[in-house]
């Protein structure tokens, strides 16, 4: 249904929803490519100049990142204990 909306309305749709899209991202990367496509796309729509002429800004590469990052569990690596001291063999006797 949103394919029928005009182009700067269906882009202003798709920005609104990026927090929710990039939350199943694995890395910060995929999470900065997702957001290039999209302001690729409004600058297309810039530069077309087809249709309504409504005002649509590009999505904010860093803040959406930032609330990608909030959302991530903080990656806390286990620590494994220490190896038990080794026995030499003229100590087992004991």
């Amino acid at each position: 249904m949103d394919q029928l909306l005009p182009t700067p309305l269906r882009l202003r749709k798709v920005i609104a929803q990026l927090p929710e899209t990039v939350q199943g991202l694995r890395t910060e990367q995929a999470v900065r490519d997702a957001v290039a496509e999209v302001n690729d796309q409004v600058r297309a729509w810039w530069r077309s100049s087809v249709g309504p002429q409504l005002h649509v800004g590009l999505a904010d590469v860093d803040e959406i990142v930032a609330g990608w990052q909030a959302s991530r569990p903080a990656a806390v690596e286990p620590v494994a204990p220490p190896p038990p001291p080794r026995r030499r063999w003229w100590r087992r006797s004991r």
